[in-house]
């Protein structure tokens, strides 16, 4: 491994690292590097060494060109840990570390972590380590799990933020989907897994039926919301909308609340060109939000979801983002410690973005989601609408999440996603 390939690592793509130190007698050293790359598992290998007395020199690649790719590896010396194997190790808002021992150091994505003790098992971990990753994700564990895309995305972000939206995480460290028989505050679907389905409801009914116009569709995305709605009265919603699913005749409110970008990933998944998706987006969302922030939301999740469904890279949806919507000037470690609880469309959307566009995988991406704080149930939609349009949803993620809802919401699920979201 050269310093020029240390140098051009795409590091989102790199998921553990070993690195044993050199010996006291002066043997190698050496590291190891697992990508996820889109076609294949990538292992790199170099060696270096130490000159007498400890000062370093290049091998094929040293622990200064590391560190300059990797900056968390500057504060890993000193760390005192005992290895993976019996359960102590220091983890971070992203890897886990364990020190193995003996100057022996094994660095991996802390999404993959579960999947990676369970391969391990007693194996020695720098000797093995590298194996049982490169072996968990050519089988489809971890990042590579076998991947439903569809609108599931949005819910299993509703799902795993409910426990958090009044009690934060400022953290990526929680357990991922909790039942009721798992803690005294358990997962739930909320008002966002409502809406959205409705939304879905409201593009199936429109299509089945002879008029296609958008005011159609507008009409009908009442008509659904006011179902669903009344349906499940008591899953959060907000003051004004609950008033509107009891109305006879709701009107708009001129809202700018997060509400509407929540339930649109539909909408992402029923349009076939950019334009359409605008203009579907725009049909349910204007007959409550009717005020400008309240449509961009909304519109920026849906050409989002579009935009990831439909194969384009990270890096060409978040120019869509920045250029159409939202500057996104600033990143998730930046905002954590202050951000704060806000239901509006410009004080969640671009955050809710940017945990995506942060991630390394669905899961990684929801993990971002809730580290923030704030709205999380919502922001968890928001980030899970495009995280699944881009990612897939890792199977084993959506049955647990399919067990929080009741079978009538399952039913729309499943009718959007073998129609309109299997095209």
């Amino acid at each position: 491994m050269s310093v020029d390939a240390v140098c051009a690592l795409d590091v989102s793509k790199v998921m553990a690292i070993a690195y044993a130190e050199v010996g006291a007698q002066g043997d190698p050293g050496s590291v190891q590097v697992i990508s996820d790359l889109p076609d294949k598992v990538s292992v790199i290998s170099g060696n270096f060494g130490f000159e007498a007395f400890g000062t370093r020199f290049l091998g094929d690649v040293g622990l200064d060109e590391l560190e300059r790719v990797f900056p968390f590896l500057t504060s890993f010396r000193g760390t005192s840990v005992e290895t993976i194997q019996r359960g102590n190790f220091a983890v971070d808002d992203e890897w886990l570390h364990a020190d193995a021992t003996f100057g022996n150091h094994f660095f991996i994505r802390f999404p993959l972590v579960e999947g990676f003790v369970r391969r391990l098992g007693n194996r020695r971990i720098i000797e093995a380590g590298v194996e049982a990753v490169a072996d968990m994700l050519s089988d489809g564990e971890g990042m590579r799990l076998e991947a439903d895309k569809g609108m599931i995305g949005a819910i299993v972000g509703d799902v795993v933020g409910s426990r958090f939206e009044w009690h934060n995480r400022k953290s990526k460290k929680f357990t991922f989907l909790k039942g009721k028989e798992e803690s005294s505050r358990p997962c739930h679907f909320t008002d966002d897994t409502a809406m959205t389905l409705a939304v879905a409801d409201a593009i199936m009914k429109w299509r089945a039926g002879s008029d296609v116009s958008h005011e159609a569709l507008s009409a009908q995305a009442v008509k659904s919301m006011q179902d669903f709605g009344r349906r499940y009265p008591h899953v959060g919603y907000g003051g004004n909308f609950f008033r509107w699913l009891s109305d006879d005749d709701p009107q708009p409110y001129n809202s700018w609340g997060n509400g509407s970008a929540m339930r649109v990933s539909a909408c992402g998944w029923a349009g076939q060109t950019l334009d359409e998706v605008k203009a579907i987006s725009r049909a349910v969302t204007e007959v409550t939000h009717n005020h400008p922030e309240g449509i961009k939301g909304a519109e920026a999740t849906a050409v989002a979801t579009f935009l990831a469904r439909t194969g384009k890279s990270m890096e060409e949806i978040r120019a869509v983002i920045v250029r159409d919507y939202y500057t996104l000037d600033f990143t998730l470690d930046e905002i954590r410690p202050t951000y704060e609880f806000d239901v509006s469309c410009q004080g969640s959307v671009p955050q809710a973005l940017e945990a995506f566009f942060e991630s390394t995988s669905f899961e990684d991406a929801i993990r971002n989601a809730i580290s923030i704080g704030g709205d999380s149930d919502t922001i968890g939609a928001i980030c899970g609408a495009v995280a699944g349009a881009y990612y897939g949803v890792p199977s084993d993620i959506r049955a647990k999440t399919e067990t929080f809802l009741p079978p009538d919401l399952l039913e729309t699920l499943h009718a959007f996603d073998s129609t309109i979201g299997a095209r």
